[in-house]
């Protein structure tokens, strides 16, 4: 019974390999910054505009381009697509300090809405176990943030 429950725990953060090894950078950052807002249980058009505003700092897109990477990723978002399944679609086409910007701006976005409990924690780390980025190093750069480093 309760190997029954891990599988399913374990799966939440399984993409299906075809999904997350097809989808492009763009969307898969998109995507998951999309599912870091989501986690307080919606998106509201403040956050989608907080997003489109980062991948374009971030991407170098113009604003309909980082409109288009983020209506792509919520309509991939209600598939059955995990959290990991976009960081790995992101991981393709960063480098290591963009890997650590990404993180820096999950926290950003979490902190915003001064909701970190387990959930949030979880997807950041895993996130950045995905990224290469130890949590030591996902707990310095908290610290960082929030001495305004």
């Amino acid at each position: 019974m309760l190997s029954k429950f891990f599988k399913a725990v374990r799966g939440f953060f399984r993409p299906p390999p075809s999904e997350a090894s097809q989808m492009d950078p763009h969307t898969g950052l998109a995507g998951l910054y999309l599912e870091t807002c989501y986690r307080d249980g919606g998106l509201t058009n403040r956050e989608r505009a907080r997003i489109d505003e980062v991948l374009v700092s971030q991407l170098g897109l113009s604003t309909d381009e980082a409109m288009t990477c983020r209506v792509k990723a919520e309509e991939i978002h209600w598939t059955n697509l995990t959290p990991i399944g976009f960081a790995m679609a992101a991981s393709k086409g960063l480098d290591e300090s963009a890997r650590e910007e990404v993180i820096k701006t999950m926290i950003e976005f979490i902190e915003t809405d001064n909701r970190v409990d387990a959930m949030e924690n979880r997807l950041i780390l895993q996130t950045a176990n995905c990224f290469g980025i130890t949590s030591g190093r996902v707990k310095q750069m908290r610290g960082e943030m929030n001495s305004g480093a």
